[in-house]
Protein backbone atom coordinates (compact mmCIF):
# COMPACT_ATOMS: atom_id res chain seq x y z
CA UNK A 1 0.00 0.00 0.00
CA UNK A 2 1.41 3.35 -1.04
CA UNK A 3 2.79 5.40 1.90
CA UNK A 4 2.14 2.63 4.44
CA UNK A 5 4.66 1.61 7.07
CA UNK A 6 6.71 -1.42 6.04
CA UNK A 7 6.40 -4.80 7.71
CA UNK A 8 8.66 -5.13 10.76
CA UNK A 9 8.38 -1.45 11.79
CA UNK A 10 8.19 -1.19 15.61
CA UNK A 11 6.00 1.39 17.32
CA UNK A 12 5.82 2.39 20.98
CA UNK A 13 8.59 -0.15 21.67
CA UNK A 14 6.05 -2.99 21.72
CA UNK A 15 4.01 -3.13 18.48
CA UNK A 16 5.50 -4.68 15.34
CA UNK A 17 3.73 -3.99 12.03
CA UNK A 18 2.82 -7.23 10.22
CA UNK A 19 1.07 -5.77 7.18
CA UNK A 20 -1.04 -2.83 6.02
CA UNK A 21 -4.74 -3.69 5.75
CA UNK A 22 -6.66 -0.79 4.25
CA UNK A 23 -6.82 2.97 3.96
CA UNK A 24 -9.96 4.87 4.96
CA UNK A 25 -8.74 8.42 5.53
CA UNK A 26 -6.02 6.94 7.76
CA UNK A 27 -4.18 3.63 7.42
CA UNK A 28 -4.93 0.46 9.38
CA UNK A 29 -2.37 -2.28 10.09
CA UNK A 30 -2.29 -5.75 11.54
CA UNK A 31 0.39 -5.70 14.22
CA UNK A 32 1.81 -7.90 16.95
CA UNK A 33 1.73 -6.77 20.57
CA UNK A 34 5.11 -8.15 21.62
CA UNK A 35 4.37 -7.61 25.30
CA UNK A 36 1.32 -9.86 25.30
CA UNK A 37 2.08 -11.95 22.23
CA UNK A 38 -1.30 -11.05 20.71
CA UNK A 39 -2.31 -9.67 17.29
CA UNK A 40 -3.87 -6.18 17.38
CA UNK A 41 -5.21 -3.59 14.97
CA UNK A 42 -3.22 -0.34 14.64
CA UNK A 43 -4.88 2.79 13.25
CA UNK A 44 -2.60 5.57 12.00
CA UNK A 45 -3.80 9.15 11.49
CA UNK A 46 -2.72 9.72 7.89
CA UNK A 47 -5.18 12.10 6.18
CA UNK A 48 -5.22 13.03 2.48
CA UNK A 49 -2.27 15.28 1.70
CA UNK A 50 0.01 13.68 4.32
CA UNK A 51 3.52 12.58 3.25
CA UNK A 52 5.96 10.10 4.72
CA UNK A 53 9.74 10.47 4.98
CA UNK A 54 10.89 7.09 6.24
CA UNK A 55 8.66 6.53 9.26
CA UNK A 56 8.12 10.28 9.83
CA UNK A 57 4.67 11.61 8.83
CA UNK A 58 4.39 15.19 7.60
CA UNK A 59 0.80 16.32 8.10
CA UNK A 60 -0.79 19.09 6.04
CA UNK A 61 -1.39 22.19 8.14
CA UNK A 62 -5.14 22.07 7.54
CA UNK A 63 -5.36 18.62 9.17
CA UNK A 64 -4.21 19.81 12.60
CA UNK A 65 -7.75 20.57 13.77
CA UNK A 66 -8.89 17.12 12.59
CA UNK A 67 -6.03 15.51 14.53
CA UNK A 68 -7.09 17.36 17.69
CA UNK A 69 -10.69 16.18 17.26
CA UNK A 70 -9.57 12.61 16.70
CA UNK A 71 -7.28 12.74 19.75
CA UNK A 72 -10.19 13.99 21.86
CA UNK A 73 -12.36 11.19 20.48
CA UNK A 74 -9.78 8.56 21.45
CA UNK A 75 -9.72 9.80 25.04
CA UNK A 76 -13.52 9.52 25.29
CA UNK A 77 -13.97 6.13 23.66
CA UNK A 78 -15.02 3.59 26.27
CA UNK A 79 -17.38 0.66 26.79
CA UNK A 80 -20.43 2.94 26.96
CA UNK A 81 -19.64 4.68 23.68
CA UNK A 82 -20.11 1.72 21.33
CA UNK A 83 -18.02 1.09 18.24
CA UNK A 84 -14.31 0.33 18.24
CA UNK A 85 -12.81 0.17 21.72
CA UNK A 86 -9.41 1.81 22.13
CA UNK A 87 -6.84 -0.08 24.20
CA UNK A 88 -4.13 2.57 23.90
CA UNK A 89 -3.38 5.70 21.90
CA UNK A 90 0.00 7.35 21.54
CA UNK A 91 1.90 9.95 19.54
CA UNK A 92 4.88 8.95 17.41
CA UNK A 93 6.48 9.80 14.06
CA UNK A 94 4.69 13.15 13.91
CA UNK A 95 1.21 11.64 14.05
CA UNK A 96 -1.04 9.60 16.37
CA UNK A 97 -1.87 5.90 16.59
CA UNK A 98 -4.72 3.98 18.22
CA UNK A 99 -4.57 0.31 19.24
CA UNK A 100 -7.78 -1.72 19.06
CA UNK A 101 -8.68 -5.39 18.92
CA UNK A 102 -8.93 -7.40 15.71
CA UNK A 103 -10.76 -8.29 13.53
CA UNK A 104 -10.75 -5.31 11.21
CA UNK A 105 -13.93 -6.39 9.48
CA UNK A 106 -15.05 -5.63 5.94
CA UNK A 107 -15.64 -2.01 4.99
CA UNK A 108 -19.28 -1.41 4.07
CA UNK A 109 -18.10 1.00 1.38
CA UNK A 110 -15.80 -1.63 -0.18
CA UNK A 111 -18.55 -4.23 -0.10
CA UNK A 112 -21.08 -2.01 -1.90
CA UNK A 113 -18.49 -0.90 -4.46
CA UNK A 114 -17.81 -4.58 -5.18
CA UNK A 115 -21.50 -5.00 -6.04
CA UNK A 116 -22.44 -7.03 -2.94
CA UNK A 117 -25.35 -5.04 -1.55
CA UNK A 118 -26.91 -5.69 1.83
CA UNK A 119 -30.10 -7.73 1.69
CA UNK A 120 -32.99 -5.86 3.41
CA UNK A 121 -33.04 -8.19 6.42
CA UNK A 122 -29.26 -7.81 6.86
CA UNK A 123 -29.53 -4.04 6.47
CA UNK A 124 -32.17 -3.94 9.21
CA UNK A 125 -29.86 -5.74 11.65
CA UNK A 126 -26.89 -3.53 10.68
CA UNK A 127 -28.91 -0.34 11.09
CA UNK A 128 -30.16 -1.49 14.51
CA UNK A 129 -26.58 -2.21 15.66
CA UNK A 130 -25.31 1.17 14.47
CA UNK A 131 -28.29 3.00 15.97
CA UNK A 132 -27.53 1.30 19.28
CA UNK A 133 -23.97 2.66 19.14
CA UNK A 134 -25.31 6.15 18.36
CA UNK A 135 -27.76 5.91 21.26
CA UNK A 136 -24.86 5.15 23.63
CA UNK A 137 -22.83 8.08 22.28
CA UNK A 138 -25.78 10.48 22.38
CA UNK A 139 -26.53 9.47 25.98
CA UNK A 140 -23.02 10.73 26.78
CA UNK A 141 -23.71 13.93 24.79
CA UNK A 142 -21.23 12.84 22.11
CA UNK A 143 -21.76 13.01 18.37
CA UNK A 144 -19.83 11.42 15.53
CA UNK A 145 -16.45 13.15 15.22
CA UNK A 146 -15.46 13.00 11.57
CA UNK A 147 -18.98 12.22 10.33
CA UNK A 148 -20.72 8.95 9.60
CA UNK A 149 -20.69 7.22 6.22
CA UNK A 150 -20.22 3.78 4.64
CA UNK A 151 -16.43 4.14 4.85
CA UNK A 152 -16.71 4.29 8.62
CA UNK A 153 -18.75 1.12 9.03
CA UNK A 154 -17.15 -2.33 9.33
CA UNK A 155 -19.09 -5.56 8.95
CA UNK A 156 -17.78 -8.26 11.29
CA UNK A 157 -18.81 -11.79 12.08
CA UNK A 158 -20.61 -10.46 15.13
CA UNK A 159 -22.52 -7.73 13.27
CA UNK A 160 -21.58 -4.14 12.47
CA UNK A 161 -19.27 -1.62 14.08
CA UNK A 162 -18.62 2.10 13.78
CA UNK A 163 -14.91 2.63 13.24
CA UNK A 164 -12.92 5.47 14.72
CA UNK A 165 -13.29 8.52 12.49
CA UNK A 166 -10.48 10.47 10.95
CA UNK A 167 -12.31 13.76 10.73
CA UNK A 168 -12.57 13.56 6.93
CA UNK A 169 -15.86 14.73 5.37
CA UNK A 170 -15.80 11.95 2.74
CA UNK A 171 -19.56 11.30 2.61
CA UNK A 172 -21.25 14.52 1.35
CA UNK A 173 -24.58 12.71 0.99
CA UNK A 174 -24.61 12.25 4.78
CA UNK A 175 -24.67 15.97 5.54
CA UNK A 176 -28.10 16.90 6.89
CA UNK A 177 -29.87 20.12 5.80
CA UNK A 178 -28.96 21.89 9.05
CA UNK A 179 -25.27 21.21 8.34
CA UNK A 180 -25.48 22.97 4.97
CA UNK A 181 -27.10 26.15 6.25
CA UNK A 182 -25.28 29.28 7.41
CA UNK A 183 -24.39 29.09 10.21
CA UNK A 184 -24.00 25.31 10.07
CA UNK A 185 -25.30 23.26 12.98
CA UNK A 186 -24.63 19.61 13.88
CA UNK A 187 -26.92 17.78 16.30
CA UNK A 188 -27.81 14.24 17.30
CA UNK A 189 -30.49 14.37 14.58
CA UNK A 190 -27.70 15.05 12.05
CA UNK A 191 -26.10 11.70 12.96
CA UNK A 192 -29.45 9.98 12.36
CA UNK A 193 -29.67 11.55 8.90
CA UNK A 194 -26.15 10.32 8.05
CA UNK A 195 -27.08 6.83 9.28
CA UNK A 196 -30.11 6.81 7.00
CA UNK A 197 -28.07 7.80 3.93
CA UNK A 198 -25.49 5.11 4.73
CA UNK A 199 -28.02 2.27 4.92
CA UNK A 200 -29.99 3.49 1.91
CA UNK A 201 -26.78 3.35 -0.13
CA UNK A 202 -25.99 -0.12 1.28
CA UNK A 203 -29.31 -1.65 0.11
CA UNK A 204 -29.65 0.17 -3.23
CA UNK A 205 -26.03 0.69 -4.33
CA UNK A 206 -27.12 4.02 -5.80
CA UNK A 207 -25.72 7.46 -5.04
CA UNK A 208 -27.90 9.24 -2.49
CA UNK A 209 -28.74 12.84 -3.47
CA UNK A 210 -27.38 15.39 -1.04
CA UNK A 211 -29.78 17.45 1.05
CA UNK A 212 -29.59 20.44 -1.29
CA UNK A 213 -30.56 18.28 -4.28
CA UNK A 214 -33.40 16.71 -2.30
CA UNK A 215 -34.74 20.13 -1.33
CA UNK A 216 -35.02 20.85 -5.07
CA UNK A 217 -37.12 17.73 -5.56
CA UNK A 218 -34.60 15.01 -6.51
CA UNK A 219 -36.00 11.69 -5.22
CA UNK A 220 -34.23 9.11 -3.12
CA UNK A 221 -33.24 5.73 -4.60
CA UNK A 222 -36.04 3.16 -4.61
CA UNK A 223 -35.89 0.49 -1.92
CA UNK A 224 -35.68 -3.11 -3.21
CA UNK A 225 -38.55 -5.62 -3.02
CA UNK A 226 -38.65 -7.43 0.29
CA UNK A 227 -37.85 -4.36 2.37
CA UNK A 228 -39.76 -4.75 5.64
CA UNK A 229 -42.20 -2.03 6.75
CA UNK A 230 -40.00 -1.42 9.82
CA UNK A 231 -36.83 -0.79 7.78
CA UNK A 232 -38.79 1.30 5.28
CA UNK A 233 -40.16 3.50 8.07
CA UNK A 234 -36.77 3.71 9.81
CA UNK A 235 -35.15 5.00 6.62
CA UNK A 236 -38.02 7.37 5.83
CA UNK A 237 -37.97 8.96 9.30
CA UNK A 238 -34.16 9.09 9.46
CA UNK A 239 -34.02 10.94 6.13
CA UNK A 240 -36.65 13.55 7.00
CA UNK A 241 -35.44 17.00 5.92
CA UNK A 242 -36.88 18.53 9.12
CA UNK A 243 -34.87 17.69 12.24
CA UNK A 244 -37.88 17.32 14.51
CA UNK A 245 -39.38 14.65 12.24
CA UNK A 246 -36.46 12.23 12.66
CA UNK A 247 -36.56 9.52 15.29
CA UNK A 248 -33.84 9.59 17.92
CA UNK A 249 -31.35 6.71 18.08
CA UNK A 250 -33.04 4.85 20.94
CA UNK A 251 -36.42 4.96 19.15
CA UNK A 252 -34.75 3.66 15.97
CA UNK A 253 -33.35 0.69 17.88
CA UNK A 254 -36.79 -0.17 19.26
CA UNK A 255 -38.39 0.12 15.82
CA UNK A 256 -35.79 -2.02 14.04
CA UNK A 257 -35.46 -4.70 16.72
CA UNK A 258 -39.19 -5.12 17.26
CA UNK A 259 -40.07 -4.97 13.57
CA UNK A 260 -43.24 -3.08 14.52
CA UNK A 261 -43.82 0.27 12.83
CA UNK A 262 -44.58 3.23 15.06
CA UNK A 263 -47.50 5.64 14.62
CA UNK A 264 -46.40 9.09 13.50
CA UNK A 265 -47.41 11.47 16.26
CA UNK A 266 -50.43 13.59 15.47
CA UNK A 267 -50.61 17.18 16.67
CA UNK A 268 -51.62 17.45 20.30
CA UNK A 269 -55.39 17.97 20.58
CA UNK A 270 -55.43 20.89 22.97
CA UNK A 271 -56.05 24.59 22.87
CA UNK A 272 -52.67 25.71 24.12
CA UNK A 273 -50.83 28.20 21.91
CA UNK A 274 -48.18 26.79 19.58
CA UNK A 275 -44.71 26.85 21.18
CA UNK A 276 -42.36 29.72 20.40
CA UNK A 277 -39.07 28.41 19.01
CA UNK A 278 -35.84 30.44 19.32
CA UNK A 279 -32.54 29.28 17.81
CA UNK A 280 -30.33 29.72 20.88
CA UNK A 281 -27.21 27.64 20.16
CA UNK A 282 -25.27 26.07 17.31
CA UNK A 283 -24.98 22.83 19.27
CA UNK A 284 -27.00 20.89 21.81
CA UNK A 285 -28.72 23.05 24.45
CA UNK A 286 -27.60 21.38 27.67
CA UNK A 287 -28.79 23.61 30.54
CA UNK A 288 -31.53 26.13 31.17
CA UNK A 289 -32.33 28.46 34.09
CA UNK A 290 -35.04 31.06 34.64
CA UNK A 291 -35.80 33.54 37.40
CA UNK A 292 -39.14 34.59 35.88
CA UNK A 293 -37.66 37.69 34.23
CA UNK A 294 -34.77 36.16 32.31
CA UNK A 295 -33.98 32.85 30.68
CA UNK A 296 -30.36 31.67 30.63
CA UNK A 297 -29.15 28.82 28.46
CA UNK A 298 -25.86 26.97 27.91
CA UNK A 299 -24.88 24.74 25.02
CA UNK A 300 -22.18 22.57 23.54
CA UNK A 301 -21.13 25.52 21.34
CA UNK A 302 -19.46 26.70 24.61
CA UNK A 303 -21.69 29.75 24.88
CA UNK A 304 -24.09 31.07 27.49
CA UNK A 305 -27.07 33.05 26.18
CA UNK A 306 -29.29 35.50 28.06
CA UNK A 307 -32.89 36.03 26.92
CA UNK A 308 -35.85 38.05 28.13
CA UNK A 309 -38.83 36.14 29.52
CA UNK A 310 -40.45 36.30 26.08
CA UNK A 311 -37.45 34.76 24.34
CA UNK A 312 -35.96 38.01 23.06
CA UNK A 313 -32.13 37.69 22.86
CA UNK A 314 -30.25 40.03 25.20
CA UNK A 315 -26.62 38.87 25.40
CA UNK A 316 -24.27 36.15 24.22
CA UNK A 317 -21.63 35.31 26.83
CA UNK A 318 -18.37 33.64 25.82
CA UNK A 319 -15.67 32.11 27.96
CA UNK A 320 -16.53 28.46 28.57
CA UNK A 321 -13.58 26.14 27.99
CA UNK A 322 -15.42 22.83 28.08
CA UNK A 323 -18.85 21.28 28.00
CA UNK A 324 -21.18 23.14 30.42
CA UNK A 325 -22.17 21.28 33.59
CA UNK A 326 -24.39 23.87 35.31
CA UNK A 327 -25.47 27.50 35.39
CA UNK A 328 -27.55 29.97 37.37
CA UNK A 329 -27.74 33.48 38.83
CA UNK A 330 -25.75 34.71 41.81
CA UNK A 331 -25.72 38.07 43.58
CA UNK A 332 -23.02 39.15 41.12
CA UNK A 333 -24.51 37.99 37.84
CA UNK A 334 -24.71 34.99 35.53
CA UNK A 335 -22.63 31.98 36.62
CA UNK A 336 -21.71 28.89 34.61
CA UNK A 337 -19.32 25.98 35.14
CA UNK A 338 -17.77 23.66 32.60
CA UNK A 339 -16.19 20.22 32.73
CA UNK A 340 -12.64 21.62 32.51
CA UNK A 341 -12.93 22.68 36.17
CA UNK A 342 -13.60 26.37 35.49
CA UNK A 343 -16.38 28.49 37.04
CA UNK A 344 -17.05 31.80 35.27
CA UNK A 345 -19.01 34.84 36.47
CA UNK A 346 -20.34 37.50 34.08
CA UNK A 347 -20.99 40.71 36.04
CA UNK A 348 -22.23 43.54 33.83
CA UNK A 349 -19.65 43.92 31.06
CA UNK A 350 -16.93 42.23 33.13
CA UNK A 351 -16.11 38.55 33.56
CA UNK A 352 -14.10 36.69 36.20
CA UNK A 353 -13.20 33.04 36.55
CA UNK A 354 -11.78 30.54 38.99
CA UNK A 355 -10.79 26.94 38.47
CA UNK A 356 -9.85 23.68 40.16
CA UNK A 357 -7.72 20.81 38.91
CA UNK A 358 -10.57 18.34 39.07
CA UNK A 359 -12.98 17.78 36.22
CA UNK A 360 -16.48 19.00 37.10
CA UNK A 361 -19.48 16.73 36.56
CA UNK A 362 -22.22 18.96 37.96
CA UNK A 363 -22.73 22.45 39.40
CA UNK A 364 -25.52 24.28 41.25
CA UNK A 365 -25.81 27.83 42.65
CA UNK A 366 -26.71 28.19 46.33
CA UNK A 367 -28.01 31.02 48.51
CA UNK A 368 -25.56 33.52 49.97
CA UNK A 369 -23.47 33.85 46.81
CA UNK A 370 -22.25 30.26 47.10
CA UNK A 371 -22.27 27.21 44.86
CA UNK A 372 -21.53 23.50 45.02
CA UNK A 373 -19.85 21.32 42.40
CA UNK A 374 -19.71 17.57 41.84
CA UNK A 375 -16.08 16.65 41.06
CA UNK A 376 -14.67 13.62 39.27
CA UNK A 377 -12.39 12.70 42.20
CA UNK A 378 -15.43 11.63 44.22
CA UNK A 379 -15.86 14.86 46.20
CA UNK A 380 -18.24 17.78 46.55
CA UNK A 381 -16.55 21.15 46.09
CA UNK A 382 -17.71 24.41 47.65
CA UNK A 383 -17.44 27.77 45.85
CA UNK A 384 -17.58 31.41 46.88
CA UNK A 385 -19.04 33.18 43.86
CA UNK A 386 -17.72 36.55 44.94
CA UNK A 387 -14.39 35.47 43.42
CA UNK A 388 -15.29 33.02 42.12
CA UNK A 389 -13.03 30.92 44.37
CA UNK A 390 -13.00 27.25 45.30
CA UNK A 391 -13.61 26.81 49.04
CA UNK A 392 -12.45 23.27 49.72
CA UNK A 393 -14.11 19.92 49.19
CA UNK A 394 -15.57 16.98 51.09
CA UNK A 395 -15.47 13.28 50.12
CA UNK A 396 -18.67 11.55 49.05
CA UNK A 397 -17.55 8.35 50.84
CA UNK A 398 -18.75 5.71 48.42
CA UNK A 399 -21.71 7.65 47.03
CA UNK A 400 -21.80 7.33 43.21
CA UNK A 401 -23.65 10.48 42.18
CA UNK A 402 -25.67 10.87 38.98
CA UNK A 403 -27.49 14.17 39.68
CA UNK A 404 -26.83 17.31 41.77
CA UNK A 405 -29.57 19.72 42.85
CA UNK A 406 -30.03 22.62 45.28
CA UNK A 407 -33.58 23.35 46.47
CA UNK A 408 -35.11 26.83 47.13
CA UNK A 409 -34.55 26.08 50.83
CA UNK A 410 -30.81 25.67 50.02
CA UNK A 411 -30.73 21.95 50.68
CA UNK A 412 -28.01 20.13 48.74
CA UNK A 413 -29.34 16.93 47.18
CA UNK A 414 -27.51 14.19 45.32
CA UNK A 415 -29.17 11.52 43.21
CA UNK A 416 -27.20 8.29 43.11
CA UNK A 417 -26.51 5.35 40.82
CA UNK A 418 -28.59 3.16 43.13
CA UNK A 419 -31.74 5.29 43.05
CA UNK A 420 -31.17 7.18 46.29
CA UNK A 421 -31.58 10.85 47.14
CA UNK A 422 -29.00 11.98 49.71
CA UNK A 423 -29.02 15.23 51.74
CA UNK A 424 -25.78 17.13 52.53
CA UNK A 425 -25.25 19.86 55.11
CA UNK A 426 -23.54 23.28 55.08
CA UNK A 427 -20.10 21.65 55.34
CA UNK A 428 -20.92 19.37 52.39
CA UNK A 429 -21.12 16.34 54.67
CA UNK A 430 -23.78 13.66 54.28
CA UNK A 431 -26.56 14.07 56.84
CA UNK A 432 -29.08 11.45 55.75
CA UNK A 433 -30.30 9.22 52.94
CA UNK A 434 -33.71 10.80 52.26
CA UNK A 435 -35.33 8.47 49.75
CA UNK A 436 -34.75 5.16 47.95
CA UNK A 437 -36.34 4.13 44.63
CA UNK A 438 -37.88 0.65 44.61
CA UNK A 439 -35.99 -0.59 41.54
CA UNK A 440 -32.59 0.92 42.54
CA UNK A 441 -31.92 2.36 39.06
CA UNK A 442 -29.96 5.62 38.66
CA UNK A 443 -31.59 8.96 39.42
CA UNK A 444 -31.64 10.83 36.09
CA UNK A 445 -33.14 14.21 37.04
CA UNK A 446 -34.37 16.29 39.97
CA UNK A 447 -36.36 19.53 40.27
CA UNK A 448 -37.89 21.45 43.16
CA UNK A 449 -40.41 24.16 44.03
CA UNK A 450 -41.29 25.26 47.54
CA UNK A 451 -40.84 22.24 49.78
CA UNK A 452 -41.49 19.70 47.02
CA UNK A 453 -38.81 17.78 45.11
CA UNK A 454 -39.49 15.76 41.97
CA UNK A 455 -37.16 12.81 41.29
CA UNK A 456 -36.92 10.79 38.06
CA UNK A 457 -35.72 7.18 37.97
CA UNK A 458 -36.03 5.57 34.55
CA UNK A 459 -39.75 5.92 33.57
CA UNK A 460 -40.91 6.83 37.07
CA UNK A 461 -41.34 10.25 38.68
CA UNK A 462 -41.91 10.65 42.42
CA UNK A 463 -42.69 13.93 44.21
CA UNK A 464 -41.24 14.15 47.72
CA UNK A 465 -41.96 16.51 50.59
CA UNK A 466 -41.64 16.43 54.35
CA UNK A 467 -45.26 15.26 54.57
CA UNK A 468 -45.69 12.82 51.70
CA UNK A 469 -44.23 10.66 48.94
CA UNK A 470 -46.34 10.85 45.77
CA UNK A 471 -45.46 8.39 42.97
CA UNK A 472 -46.81 9.52 39.58
CA UNK A 473 -48.00 7.17 36.79
CA UNK A 474 -45.10 5.70 34.74
CA UNK A 475 -44.19 7.55 31.54
CA UNK A 476 -43.65 5.82 28.17
CA UNK A 477 -39.84 6.04 28.31
CA UNK A 478 -36.86 7.13 30.38
CA UNK A 479 -37.13 10.67 31.78
CA UNK A 480 -34.20 12.98 30.99
CA UNK A 481 -35.30 16.30 32.54
CA UNK A 482 -37.84 17.62 35.07
CA UNK A 483 -39.41 20.92 36.11
CA UNK A 484 -41.92 21.71 38.87
CA UNK A 485 -44.48 24.51 38.54
CA UNK A 486 -44.03 27.45 40.95
CA UNK A 487 -46.98 26.21 43.03
CA UNK A 488 -45.64 22.65 43.02
CA UNK A 489 -48.91 21.30 41.59
CA UNK A 490 -47.63 20.18 38.16
CA UNK A 491 -44.56 18.35 36.88
CA UNK A 492 -43.13 18.73 33.38
CA UNK A 493 -41.04 15.74 32.28
CA UNK A 494 -39.20 15.01 29.04
CA UNK A 495 -39.17 11.61 27.33
CA UNK A 496 -37.15 11.75 24.12
CA UNK A 497 -38.48 14.72 22.17
CA UNK A 498 -41.81 14.89 24.02
CA UNK A 499 -42.69 16.97 27.08
CA UNK A 500 -45.34 15.49 29.40
CA UNK A 501 -47.36 17.50 31.91
CA UNK A 502 -48.56 15.65 35.03
CA UNK A 503 -50.78 16.76 37.90
CA UNK A 504 -49.06 15.98 41.20
CA UNK A 505 -52.25 15.29 43.17
CA UNK A 506 -54.41 13.85 40.38
CA UNK A 507 -51.79 11.93 38.41
CA UNK A 508 -53.51 13.05 35.19
CA UNK A 509 -51.13 13.67 32.32
CA UNK A 510 -51.05 15.11 28.80
CA UNK A 511 -48.40 15.56 26.13
CA UNK A 512 -47.59 19.25 26.25
CA UNK A 513 -45.18 19.13 23.28
CA UNK A 514 -44.26 16.52 20.67
CA UNK A 515 -40.91 16.57 18.90
CA UNK A 516 -38.42 14.23 17.25
CA UNK A 517 -35.33 16.00 18.62
CA UNK A 518 -34.44 14.97 22.20
CA UNK A 519 -35.18 17.54 24.92
CA UNK A 520 -32.67 17.44 27.80
CA UNK A 521 -33.05 20.84 29.51
CA UNK A 522 -36.25 21.98 31.20
CA UNK A 523 -37.44 24.81 33.41
CA UNK A 524 -40.53 26.70 34.52
CA UNK A 525 -40.77 30.47 34.07
CA UNK A 526 -43.95 32.09 35.35
CA UNK A 527 -46.80 30.93 33.11
CA UNK A 528 -44.62 28.99 30.68
CA UNK A 529 -42.49 25.88 30.49
CA UNK A 530 -39.10 26.55 28.89
CA UNK A 531 -37.10 23.75 27.29
CA UNK A 532 -33.95 23.19 25.25
CA UNK A 533 -33.31 20.46 22.71
CA UNK A 534 -30.42 18.84 20.87
CA UNK A 535 -31.00 21.12 17.88
CA UNK A 536 -29.95 24.08 20.05
CA UNK A 537 -33.51 25.42 20.14
CA UNK A 538 -35.12 27.21 23.08
CA UNK A 539 -38.82 26.28 23.31
CA UNK A 540 -41.31 28.48 25.16
CA UNK A 541 -44.62 26.75 25.90
CA UNK A 542 -47.39 28.93 27.27
CA UNK A 543 -49.52 27.36 30.02
CA UNK A 544 -52.45 29.79 29.71
CA UNK A 545 -54.54 27.56 27.40
CA UNK A 546 -56.63 24.66 28.63
CA UNK A 547 -56.22 21.05 27.60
Amino acid sequence: MLAALSAGTRLYQRYQVVRALRRDGGISYQALDETRGQPVLLLEFFPPGARRLGALVILPEESRAALERWTAQLSRTGPASGGQQVQLNFEQNGTRYAVTALPLGESLLDRVRAGRLLAPEEAQAVMAALAQTLAARHAQREGMDGGLGPGRVSLTQGGARLDLGWGQPDWPAGLAPEQLRTPARTTAASDIYALGTTLLYAVTGEAVPDAAQRALGQPLPTLPPGTSPALRQALTLSLALQENERLDAAALVRLLQSGQTVPVAAPSQNTRPAPQVVQAHQGWLTHIFSDGEHIITAGTDLRVRLFGSGGQPLRSLDGLEGRPVGLGLSAGGVVAADESGRVRLWEGQHTRAGSVRQRLLGFAVRAGNRAVALQDDGTLGGWNLGGPDAQGSAPLRGVSATALHVTPEDRILLGTQRGQVMVFDEDLLLTQPWWQAQDSLPVTAMASSGDRVAVAVNRSVTVLSAQAELPLPPLPGAVTALALSPDGEQVAATVGGNIHLIGVESGESEVLYRGRVPVRALGWSGEQVVAGNDAGQLLLLQMTGSS
